[in-house]
């Protein structure tokens, strides 16, 4: 009996010290991580390859940006900002079950970043 005693008072001081923006960041910033840990290997062969580095600016804008906006938009929404859900483009995402779009997204941008960096040989 006493143990539940204890269980009670471990759940009511996580209820006051719960912090969900925490939460929210961690659950934004960790699927964009895995992504860059996945495109690290894309990386790696780039190092051992010889030219100028360069940046395919038409597919970072074509599915970067669009990925880190969905990636980020619980955070957009947790902000703080008196800002509504209908105000934002698929601000709809913020209110549906579950996280897929967000984590995918997350995955997506993360992994794009080494992609869009390749290296052209210089042509004499």
């Amino acid at each position: 009996m006493g143990d539940c005693q204890s269980c009670w008072a471990a759940e009511r001081e996580a209820i006051k010290t719960y912090q969900l923006k925490t939460s929210v960041v961690f659950s934004v910033l960790f699927p964009i991580f895995f992504g860059l840990l996945l495109g690290l290997l894309r990386f790696f062969e780039l190092l051992r390859k010889t030219g100028e580095w360069t940046i395919n600016w038409l597919k970072l804008c074509i599915f970067g940006i669009p990925s880190l906006y969905v990636s980020l938009l619980p955070l957009l929404f947790w902000s703080g900002l008196s800002i509504s859900y209908y105000d934002l483009p698929l601000g709809y995402l913020v209110i549906t079950p579950g996280t897929t779009a967000h984590t995918i997204s997350g995955l997506m941008f993360g992994f794009l970043l080494f992609y869009v960096i390749e290296r052209k040989i210089k042509e004499a």
